[in-house]
């Protein structure tokens, strides 16, 4: 893939501008640029609940050419879209000769890079018994039967008997990782005959914050009443008041192992099949520390201004780009618009949109579970309808659909591109490729860009296919329906104007009428 003699990388990956997709994928890029390897990012957005959206996004599990990758990283616990992660594994199994890393979750098939979930909030449960002599401590943990929730959930117990401190049931509540049943735990521990607690420890940052939240609502006070921690270090956990103790991840780290585990590999050199990493506990306020690090706050603040400005700025203009392609009608008419608005992203180097030729009415001859798996047919080719590289526009190319980009824009040097399909609902027209003149990932509002190139497209081909209908129409009412010829109606339509044509053109003309 990408042919400029460097080993390819194919990273699997969902939401790929989130927080946590967005920090692995700049280790993993790091890595890969030390070690003179190319990355190509397959990714897709979630449609909440959307299934026709869902069946469009899903298609992006078929675009690589697997058997063109010297490695492959999956992060299965980023997949918002259900059978994603069996649909890539069915591609792995059928098709794959060559090493695969899965973050964040354990696999016996492949080499795995985890989180020493052993260890995750240890340290943090530690520091409220020994630094702050706590001995209530409630446990508020994730689903019921999730790996990281019970491993968590399992530390807690452990140490808590370590510490000889009795096991209550009562004490431990299951969430759900976000938001609601963090509200109802608060409730059920403050309507609780059990003293209440000194110490909430969460297995993650967002139902910390909720349980902040609902806490300081019934009239508490964290840290002073009730302290509590959650885990991840996401950016709100920091900017949130009080400010979240917590466990960071290294998610550089674990996207740079994820690489040289591939490497290892391709170079024969022995190595474990799991590598364990290890999260740093991050003590801030909502604990009851005083908050030591000005130099930390200073940077999340104007991470979150230069944030929010470009948000801002992202809401209109994708805002402006929807009413600016609503109502075009050809294609070179998107073109050119489009072109305009990838020019705007100074982040962009190269941009290419590709479309598969048949992409207006694929419907007609081809079944929708074939309709992204390209590289399977023998000999088809994509067409590159826009193509800027180097931010300089390329005339209209058709390729290899195996290759992804035409090979006229090989680099030599190691390569970084984003791929995502670009469909309607669950139409699909094939994708686009993008990368950036830096180590970065998409621009926050992606998803809502890419769905305006897709409705754009969407557009142009309704208007075409009722064009096409109109004709047919007009041509069914001036034909006989048995012989297709002429009929009373077409003669009288269309006779003038054959009349006038050969006057012109001097040419002998003759009428048959049954």
């Amino acid at each position: 893939m990408f042919n400029n003699g460097r080993n390819t990388i194919g990273v699997l990956i969902s939401q790929v501008n989130s927080e946590f997709q967005d920090a692995l994928s700049i280790g993993i890029m790091t890595r890969a640029k030390e070690l003179n390897y190319n990355v190509a990012f397959f990714t897709n957005f979630g449609g909440y609940g959307q299934n026709n959206y869902d069946k469009g996004e899903f298609k992006i599990a078929d675009l690589p050419c697997y058997e063109d990758l010297d490695g492959i990283i999956i992060v299965p616990e980023t997949y918002a879209v259900r059978g994603l992660e069996d649909r890539i594994r069915e591609h792995i199994a059928k098709r794959c000769t060559c090493p695969v890393v899965s973050v964040r979750r354990k696999s016996d098939e492949y080499y795995s890079v985890l989180i020493d979930d052993n260890s995750v909030i240890e340290e943090l449960i530690r520091h409220f018994i020994v630094d702050h002599g706590f001995t209530r401590l409630n446990f508020l943990a994730g689903p019921k039967g999730y790996p990281d929730s019970e491993i968590r959930l399992d530390s807690y117990i452990r140490i808590l008997k370590e510490y000889n401190i009795p096991i209550e049931e009562d004490r431990i509540y299951y969430g759900d990782f976000w938001k609601n049943e963090a509200y109802r735990a608060m409730d059920h521990w403050l309507s609780s005959d059990l003293p209440l607690p000194q110490a909430i420890i969460c297995a993650n940052d967002y139902m910390a914050i909720t349980a902040c939240k609902a806490l300081m609502r019934r009239g508490y006070s964290v840290p002073a009443d009730i302290a509590i921690s959650g885990c991840d270090d996401v950016l709100d956990a920091a900017e949130f008041h009080p400010s979240i103790t917590t466990a960071r991840m290294p998610l550089h780290a674990m996207g740079a192992e994820a690489v040289d585990k591939i490497h290892k590999h391709l170079m024969g050199i022995e190595q474990e099949k799991a590598a364990y990493m290890k999260t740093v506990a991050v003590i801030r306020e909502s604990c009851g520390c005083p908050m030591d690090s000005t130099n930390e706050r200073i940077e999340r603040k104007r991470y979150y201004m230069n944030l929010t400005e470009a948000l801002q700025h992202a809401i209109a203009r994708n805002a402006y780009m929807s009413g600016d392609l609503t109502g075009l009608t050809k294609l070179d008419d998107i073109y050119d618009r489009l072109r305009f608005y990838v020019y705007e992203n100074v982040g962009f180097t190269d941009f290419y949109m590709c479309l598969r030729p048949d992409w207006q009415n694929y419907n007609e001859n081809e079944e929708d579970e074939t309709a992204g798996c390209y590289n399977a047919i023998p000999g088809y080719e994509m067409l590159m309808e826009i193509g800027l590289k180097n931010r300089v526009d390329n005339n209209r190319i058709a390729f290899p659909a195996r290759e992804l980009i035409p090979s006229e824009f090989v680099d030599d040097k190691p390569m970084f591109y984003f791929f995502a399909m670009l469909h309607h609902q669950d139409k699909s027209f094939g994708y686009i490729a993008i990368s950036f003149d830096e180590i970065k990932t998409y621009m926050p509002t992606f998803q809502a860009w890419l769905i305006n190139v897709s409705n754009a497209l969407e557009n142009i081909r309704i208007h075409n296919e009722l064009n096409r209908l109109v004709y047919k129409l007009e041509d069914m009412y001036i034909r006989d329906e048995m012989t297709g010829l002429y009929n009373r109606r077409g003669m009288e339509i269309l006779g003038k104007k054959y009349l006038k044509q050969s006057v012109e053109k001097k040419s002998r003309m003759m009428i048959f009428v049954a």
